[in-house]
C-alpha cells in the first residue's frame, strides 16, 4: 500500500530552509515544512467551512504562505497564513462587484500578496492585496490595471520588495496571451513584454527579488504547437525588458513541445521549469544557469527510467547550493507525483513526511 502521500512541493523561502506545498489529488490540503532534526511540518488551515485548500507561494522569510481554497457556500477565496498568528489563516476576499479570488504571489516579508479575482460572467483580473502602512496584517485590496487590449488579465508573481509584479493578459478576440508586468510599485502602468516573434503568446510566471529578471514561456511565431521557456532582462541603461530563449529543449526531438519555465533565485542567475513532450505526455525537469555549460540540465526523477517531474521554484543559500522544489513521479502511485526537492542536480528528498 502506498504510505507516501501524492501532491507537490510549490514554493520555497529564499534561505532554503521553508517549504511549501499541496498534498493530495481531489480532496486537497496544503503543508508548511520547516527543515530540522527532525523537521517541523504544519498543516496550513482550511478558511472558515472549508474541505480543501492549495497554496501557491511562501514569502521570501519564510512566515506567510498564500493561495486559495473554499469556505462557507463553497466559494474559493484567496487567502493568507501567517506562521506565527493564530488563528493562522486569514480570508483576503474579494473586491465589490467579484465573486472569487486567488493568491499566487507574495514578496519577501509577506506586505504585498497578488493574484487574480473573478466575475461570475467571466471577467477575470489581476489583484494585489497591500499591509496599510499605519495598520499592519491589515491589507487593502486594489485591481490593477490591464492593457486595452484585453479581455482578462492575471497577476502570477511579484519580487522582493513588492514593487514589481509579472503576469499575463488575454487579447480580446484572439486565441493570443501576452505577457505583462506593472514597474515601479504601480498598478496602473500595465507594460507589455516582447515574444519571441509576431503571432506569439507569452506568459511570465516569476520575478527575481531584484526584479530584474522575468521567467515564463513564449510560442514560436505562427506555430502555437511548440512553447519555449523564456526571460526577460531589464536593460540597465534603458529600462527595457529584453527576450531570451532558454534553449530548453526535449530530448529526443519531438513535433510538439512545450518548455515552460516557473521560477527563478533572487538574482535570475538560476531558472528552473519543465519540458514537456505532447507526443508522449513525458515531463522533465530543468535548471538553467548562467554560469555553467551547457546552460541547461534536466534535473533528477525520483523513478529512474521515468520522465514526470516539474520544477517550480528555486533559491540559492549562501554556500552555493541551488535548492530546487516541485513534484516527481513514484513508482508506486500508478502515475502519480509526490513532492520533492532537488539540491543542484540530485533529489534529496522524496516526499513530504505525512
Amino acid at each position: 500500500m502506498l504510505d507516501i502521500p501524492l501532491g507537490s512541493a510549490n514554493s520555497i523561502s529564499r534561505d532554503g530552509t521553508v517549504i511549501t506545498g499541496t498534498v493530495g489529488l481531489l480532496s486537497t490540503y496544503s503543508l508548511y515544512w520547516m527543515d530540522g532534526s527532525p523537521p517541523t511540518i504544519r498543516n496550513i488551515e482550511f478558511l472558515k467551512d472549508g474541505t480543501k485548500n492549495y497554496v501557491a507561494a511562501v514569502s521570501g522569510n519564510g512566515i506567510i504562505a498564500v493561495g486559495h481554497g473554499n469556505t462557507t457556500g463553497g466559494v474559493e477565496r484567496a487567502f493568507s497564513w501567517n506562521k506565527n498568528s493564530s488563528p493562522a489563516t486569514t480570508n483576503l476576499g474579494v473586491i465589490d462587484g467579484y465573486d472569487r479570488s486567488a493568491a499566487h504571489g507574495v514578496n519577501n516579508d509577506g506586505t504585498v500578496i497578488v493574484g487574480n479575482t473573478h466575475r461570475s460572467q467571466g471577467n477575470m483580473r489581476a489583484i494585489r492585496w497591500k499591509e496599510e502602512t499605519d495598520y499592519p496584517n491589515q491589507r487593502r485590496a486594489e485591481i490593477l490595471h490591464g492593457p486595452r487590449e484585453a479581455s482578462g488579465w492575471i497577476a502570477n508573481d511579484t519580487n522582493g520588495d513588492g514593487t514589481v509584479i509579472v503576469g499575463q493578459c488575454f487579447v480580446r478576440g484572439t486565441t493570443y496571451s501576452h505577457a505583462i508586468y506593472w514597474p515601479e510599485g504601480t498598478i496602473t502602468d500595465v507594460q507589455t513584454l516582447e515574444c519571441l516573434g509576431v503571432h506569439s503568446s507569452a506568459s511570465a510566471y516569476a520575478v527575481s527579488d531584484d526584479g530584474t529578471v522575468i521567467v515564463g514561456e513564449s510560442t514560436e511565431p505562427y506555430n502555437p504547437n511548440i512553447m519555449h521557456a523564456v526571460c526577460w532582462k531589464r536593460n540597465p541603461s534603458t529600462g527595457q525588458f529584453n527576450i531570451s530563449n532558454l534553449g530548453v529543449r526535449p530530448d529526443p526531438p519531438q513535433d510538439t513541445w512545450s518548455a515552460i519555465a516557473h521560477g527563478v533565485n533572487h538574482n535570475g542567475t538560476v531558472i528552473v521549469g519543465v519540458c514537456l513532450s505532447h507526443n508522449d505526455h513525458q515531463r522533465e525537469a530543468f535548471i538553467w544557469r548562467a554560469d555553467t555549460t551547457p546552460q541547461v540540465q534536466k534535473l533528477e526523477d525520483a523513478t529512474q527510467g521515468y520522465k514526470a517531474s516539474v520544477a517550480f521554484d528555486v533559491t540559492t543559500k549562501p554556500d552555493g547550493t541551488n535548492v530546487s522544489v516541485g513534484m516527481s513521479s513514484f513508482r508506486e502511485a500508478s502515475g502519480g507525483t509526490i513532492a520533492v526537492r532537488w539540491n543542484n542536480l540530485s533529489i534529496v528528498d522524496l516526499h513530504f513526511p505525512s
